[in-house]
């Protein structure tokens, strides 16, 4: 059966291509008629585009009465009611109604639009929109020297909301002096002359958004175009054969808005892509960017901060640093120190953290950590050269910024590392200063060739405490932890001192030789002592008992000892031999110098990965540190004129003295500073 056409509309109709990529519409040769298909499974409620009305439901009914209204409407509607309408129908509407309009936006940023639509418009404004792939387009075509020309025309730069309506003028005009203020506030916004970044100034002169006196554009009654033929449908009615129209109210746009919160988002999806067919090219143009610019929104810096801050967290410290380069607000939010202290607990900080945030705090500390990393691994370090010494430097020790040296010339000389500076000079040995060791920030103890173990107080009234009488050979090395000293002496005797009471605790037996190499556990509970025997004897500190002794088989004496936690590192001759000293096992063993190795220093950076340093110093002149597990290269220190004699090392650097009267500090942390 077919059905009637009503005659007084047949010969306006005609076929329409919809130009939007992605939706295409012809208006069906029936007037009235719109064709859809029944979707399965569903939950909205669809169109049915039967041709037998009498199984349309009345919810589908109604909604084509509301479109038929809404067709007359957007007829009477002026260009800016058009736009304010459609900016709020778009913040009503939920995400796949905003991809809808996004895909069928797109070709309207085409080159081909705008020159197009210029023609047919020439009062209004129409240029491109600048996007972060426009610009980096051309930086990367102007980056290249062989193109000396780049043809791109110029492009408005949109931020917010504000600015699309300014930029279409649908903002009240406002006076100079209110312009005054907004450009003032908008110097504030970008970050004052100090900013390294300034956004473009929309209310300057050359701008776009500023009105042009000698152009007078209307927006009253726009002409109907390729884009306007969206038909009006009539429906039969119980009483009468035609819709009653309705004529545009002031109310009706709030009436719109609430039909479109009662749509489905089928329903909402057919209104948009029929209202887009009504729209000339000034209402797609402002779609387009209004569209583009909620599209950049920054969710991140919308939430509360302490929830911006938890949600970083979980990014590495690389991707921290990638995100803070994106805006000034991600900026501050990356560089946060509840962020950056969960960084430096999850990681074996080398360096002491500072929690202060106007020093940069955890960041900072995560920052110089890894670049000394790097520069161990690298070999990369600033040297400073220390002089004072009137004759060979045989013995130093460090504690953070602490740095004692014992020489040649009988003098015990106190430095301060920060600035590389001498604090104290003290004499009083007979002979030459062969070892040193620091009991506490105010105290110190040197041995001497001369038999005795003196005790130095710091500070202005510096003076020798005490001298410790017992050794009946000269002493070679010491130790301290705790409040324990121990002295190693040329009468094959090791002597426990109580330096609470600068007493002597104990005297251990058991050496066939001198005793060259000395070492300790952190807890003093163990002690290891190197003899010219080519022994090494394990000592328990609480009783003096002697609980195991490994013989080398090396060919000369034990001249240096190093322990950290189960590791011990034993230097003969030229080689070095890591020890596990709880069983006595022999692990690994290397070739280091050509010459005699003089000290031995192993350091543990984790013993989780496991990841650890060993640094010789020997008779070559040469200072030498590698990874004790086997990764990484072997770095060498060269600079001494004459052999090494003694080398010690903290987290951040390697302290040597050397036969050529100086002391040498490698530095190992940041090089910027």
């Amino acid at each position: 059966m077919t059905s009637e056409v009503d005659p007084h509309t047949t010969s306006e109709i005609q076929a329409v291509e919809f130009p939007v990529v992605g939706f295409s519409h012809k208006s069906s040769n029936k007037y009235g008629r719109w064709k859809h298909k029944e979707q399965c499974n569903n939950e909205s409620d669809n169109l049915n585009f039967d041709e037998n009305l009498g199984n349309k439901t009345a919810v589908n009914v109604e909604f084509e009465k509301q479109l038929d209204e809404l067709a007359i409407w957007f007829e009477n509607w002026s260009h800016d009611e058009r736009c304010k309408i459609l900016e709020h129908l778009i913040l009503l509407g939920n995400y796949s109604q905003f991809q809808l309009l996004w895909t069928s936006t797109q070709p309207v940023l085409h080159r081909d639009f705008m020159y197009n639509s210029r023609e047919r418009y020439p009062d209004e404004f129409f240029t491109p929109l600048s996007t972060e792939i426009s610009r980096s387009t051309r930086q990367r075509l102007t980056r290249n020297r062989t193109i000396q020309r780049y043809h791109r025309a110029k492009s408005v730069y949109l931020r917010n909301e504000q600015d699309v309506k300014s930029h279409f003028r649908l903002l009240p005009k406002i006076n100079a002096e209110e312009r005054q203020g907004d450009d003032d506030e908008e110097s504030e916004d970008s970050g004052g002359l100090d900013s390294p970044f300034r956004l473009p100034n929309l209310h300057h002169r050359r701008s776009l958004t500023t009105p042009i006196d000698h152009v007078k554009s209307s927006y009253e009654n726009p002409k109907a175009n390729w884009m306007t033929a969206m038909q009006v449908r009539r429906h039969l009615q119980a009483d009468e054969g035609r819709v009653k129209v309705i004529d545009s109210t002031p109310n009706n746009a709030t009436l719109l808005y609430r039909w479109f919160n009662n749509w489905s988002g089928s329903q909402r999806a057919t209104f948009f892509r029929l209202a887009l067919m009504k729209l000339d090219a000034r209402q797609l143009y402002f779609v387009a960017n209004f569209l583009s610019v909620r599209s950049h929104r920054d969710m991140l810096a919308l939430l509360p901060s302490n929830l911006s801050h938890y949600i970083l967290s979980f990014l590495t410290p690389t991707d921290l640093s990638n995100c803070s380069k994106v805006s000034t607000t991600w900026r501050k939010l990356c560089y946060n120190n509840f962020i950056w202290k969960r960084k430096c607990l999850e990681t074996r900080m080398g360096v002491r953290p500072v929690c202060t945030p106007l020093l940069g705090g955890w960041r900072s500390s995560y920052k110089e950590d890894k670049v000394m990393k790097r520069n161990w691994r690298e070999g990369k370090c600033h040297v400073t050269e220390l002089a004072g010494h009137v004759g060979s430097v045989l013995s130093v020790a460090i504690r953070d910024d602490l740095l004692v040296s014992g020489g040649k010339d009988n003098t015990v000389r106190v430095w301060n590392l920060d600035n590389c500076k001498l604090i104290q000079t003290f004499t009083g040995h007979q002979k030459g200063v062969w070892s040193v060791a620091i009991v506490s920030p105010h105290m110190i103890a040197s041995g001497s060739y001369d038999r005795t173990v003196k005790v130095w107080r710091l500070g202005s009234h510096g003076a020798c405490l005490r001298t410790l009488f017992g050794h009946q050979g000269p002493v070679w090395t010491m130790v301290c932890k705790k409040h324990f000293l121990a002295s190693g002496s040329h009468d094959r005797t090791v002597k426990l001192w109580d330096m609470r009471h600068c007493l002597l605790h104990r005297t251990l037996k058991g050496h066939g030789s001198a005793v060259f190499a000395m070492d300790a556990d952190d807890n003093m509970q163990m002690l290891f002592t190197g003899s010219a025997d080519r022994s090494i004897r394990i000592w328990r500190v609480s009783d003096g008992q002697c609980v195991r002794v490994i013989w080398t088989g090396e060919k000369s004496s034990i001249m240096s000892l190093s322990c950290q936690q189960n590791l011990l590192a034993s230097a003969s001759g030229g080689r070095v031999t890591i020890w596990e000293h709880s069983t006595g096992t022999r692990m690994r063993t290397y070739k280091a110098h050509k010459k005699r190795i003089e000290n031995v220093k192993l350091r543990i950076t984790d013993s989780a990965a496991p990841s650890g340093v060993l640094i010789t110093a020997g008779k070559d002149g040469k200072i030498k540190y590698w990874n004790i597990y086997g990764r990484g290269k072997v770095n060498q220190l060269q600079g001494h004129g004459c052999h090494v004699n003694a080398v010690t090392a903290d987290a951040t650097r390697i302290v040597s003295a050397s036969y050529d009267e100086t002391i040498r500090v490698w530095d190992f942390s940041d090089l910027t500073r």
